[in-house]
């Protein structure tokens, strides 16, 4: 049978012209034509790159063509004020100075000027406390001062709602959309009793009480500069001194902080009469016939009620029992 040899047996056996010895040549190593060696390599290659660049413009194209959305800045959590708050706030002396002008601060100073302003506006209001009536017609001020701006005035018998800030006799109340005060010692747990006397009897009780007290005038001197006692103001010690140099008191009060009829600042009195109530009227005349020279805000005994701006005796409404009617001692309210 025929088998083909291979081109290296042949090659092996052939002996060269004039050359006794025989010798085996090596097989050679093939050589890719320059066609092969971009068919077999370069070519592949740059496929590869080609479809990693179209793969890439593709992806990029699709990130442009999706739509952004815009993220909002988070709202700054500010305290709301409104514009008649603000105007009340602008004229009060706890405002600290806002003028933002320093053309040197930056966007983050303007903002901490702002926040610390609002806590300041904040810290100003008290927290509600319920609802008063007035005892009286009341002159609303911006601030908690007799010389403050005029907000307007709340009648007799009128509900208030009111805040638990008291500063210098006065409360912090709501009125008409704003902030206010108002005297304290004016506000009452219900609506006062409504007087009924005539206009002649007013007189006569008027004229009584100024009788009972004419020979008893103060003529004293309106300012104290020594010793306190009780923790009164010296205001209300001239008062104390007066009443305690014509009457003996087995007990006086003064100062306590729980009450809101001008105690807490010092500026009211209570002489204890107990069961003697000819002696309370007594003393009660005194201060009232001397109302100014003692400055006087208000006297109570016996469940009425005594003031400069109606300067004659009235009821007032019962408030449970007998200590807090005033029926055992002559309270005597001073301004301060």
């Amino acid at each position: 049978m025929y088998q083909p040899r291979r081109v290296s047996d042949a090659t092996a056996t052939l002996e060269p012209e004039g050359n006794a010895a025989a010798f085996r040549s090596a097989p050679r190593r093939s050589i890719r034509t320059r066609s092969q060696l971009m068919r077999t390599r370069v070519a592949p290659a740059a496929v590869s790159v080609a479809l990693l660049a179209t793969s890439g413009a593709f992806a990029l194209n699709l990130h442009a063509e999706q739509p952004s959305t815009a993220v909002p800045a988070p709202e700054r959590d500010t305290d709301v004020i409104s514009r008649d708050s603000l105007r009340i706030m602008e004229t009060s002396a706890e405002v600290p100075n806002t003028d933002t002008t320093d053309a040197t601060a930056g966007d983050g100073d303007a903002q901490g000027a702002e926040a610390f302003v609002a806590a300041s506006w904040s810290s100003s209001f008290g927290a509600a406390a319920g609802t008063k009536y007035a005892q009286s017609t009341l002159t609303v001020r911006a601030q908690a001062s007799k010389d403050a701006a005029d907000l307007g005035t709340i009648k007799e018998g009128d509900k208030v709602s009111i805040t638990d800030k008291v500063e210098s006799g006065f409360r912090q109340i709501a009125y008409d959309g704003k902030v206010g005060y108002v005297s304290d010692a004016q506000l009452g747990a219900s609506a006062p009793v409504k007087d009924t006397a005539t206009p002649a009897a007013k007189t006569t009780t008027k004229a009584a009480a100024t009788t009972t007290a004419a020979a008893a005038t103060y003529d004293g001197s309106t300012e104290y500069t020594g010793k306190s006692v009780l923790g009164l103001k010296p205001r209300a010690m001239v008062v104390y001194n007066a009443v305690t140099a014509k009457w003996s008191f087995t007990s006086i009060g003064g100062y306590r902080a729980s009450s809101l009829s001008n105690h807490q600042l010092g500026g009211a009195i209570d002489f204890m009469t107990y069961s003697d109530s000819a002696k309370g009227w007594e003393v009660a005349n005194y201060i009232t016939a001397n109302a100014d020279a003692f400055k006087v805000d208000h006297v109570i005994f016996e469940q009425k009620i005594w003031t400069p701006y109606k300067p004659y005796w009235r009821a007032m409404e019962n408030r449970g029992s007998a200590t807090a009617n005033h029926m055992d001692h002559v309270h005597v309210s001073v301004k301060l």
